[in-house]
């Protein structure tokens, strides 16, 4: 497996977990009271746990690639092994090398074998997640949002459900990428604590307004309406977010400032319930 089939084998795991995520995280939300809060909290720190793996997992495999790679360019050199071994004069301790390297090789590829396993699950439940969601929902709000879109010779423009998604699509629009869009987030909701913490939602993992702002720029965690609205500040540029949720107009967020602010280029996202099988997503919007 390369390097690049990994992530994007990566990016599957993180979609899929981000969609059972959702579906929890909306059942607990059903539930009222302090059950309702308690089975919140233990959503959050399950999936919690669940992303440690998971990024754990991915480490490892990449590791394992890193030093497949690192022993076969050894193998395709011998000319330096055998420099080393003139140089002391030691075959015995160079064929000892070269067993370790082998050992570490069967190591590397057992490791593989089951990633390659893992991700054979995971297609297949992402198959299951995408068939119990029905055939229609993604396609009958796509259609819904491009028909406001159209009129105004907009698109939906995809960008990747890797929990970075809004800020990619923020990114997109910018000239950051979108790590850099997450700084610019949480040191605005740093700055600004007095306007942004009474709404954050926290968890026992999260369970003040810095390690929110942590988990913000430090994070695969995805965004919403609050990071949104530090975002129109921080850039200074109006954001429209379509959705079938908002009908014909959009949701405008930092619209009612200065009227520099309003005359700059605004950002256009669009936000999705059904893009993928169980999880939110949001995507840029640009020109047709």
């Amino acid at each position: 497996m390369s390097e690049e089939e990994l992530k994007n084998s990566h990016k599957k795991a993180l979609k899929s977990l981000e969609g059972e995520k959702r579906a929890a995280v909306k059942k607990a939300k059903g539930m009222k009271g302090k059950k309702g809060k308690e089975a919140l909290a233990a959503v959050e720190a399950d999936f919690a746990t669940k992303l440690k793996a998971l990024e754990a997992s991915y480490q490892e495999s990449l590791a394992s690639l890193s030093l497949e790679s690192l022993n076969i360019s050894a193998d395709n050199n011998p000319g330096n092994a055998q420099e080393v071994s003139a140089s002391d004069d030691k075959n015995d301790d160079y064929d000892d090398e070269a067993a370790a390297r082998e050992r570490k090789r069967a190591k590397a590829k057992k490791k593989r074998d089951r990633q390659k396993e893992k991700e054979a699950e995971l297609e297949k439940q992402i198959e299951e997640e995408n068939a119990n969601a029905g055939p229609g929902l993604r396609k009958i709000e796509l259609e819904q949002i491009q028909a406001v879109l159209t009129p105004l010779k907009l698109k939906v423009s995809e960008v990747d459900a890797d929990g970075h998604c809004l800020y990619r699509a923020v990114a997109a629009q910018s000239d950051r990428n979108h790590m850099a869009i997450r700084s610019l987030c949480a040191d605005t909701l740093a700055k600004h604590q007095e306007e942004f913490a009474p709404f954050c939602e926290y968890t026992n993992e999260i369970s003040t307004f810095d390690e929110y702002v942590e988990k913000v720029r430090n994070s695969a965690e995805w965004g919403g309406h609050l990071e949104l609205r530090a975002l129109g500040i921080a850039l200074g540029r109006p954001i429209y977010v379509y959705s079938v949720q908002s009908g014909a107009k959009p949701l405008a967020i930092h619209e009612d400032t200065d009227n520099e602010t309003k005359m700059r280029e605004p950002i256009l996202l669009s936000y999705h319930l059904h893009y993928y099988a169980l999880g939110e997503h949001y995507n840029q919007v640009v020109k047709d």
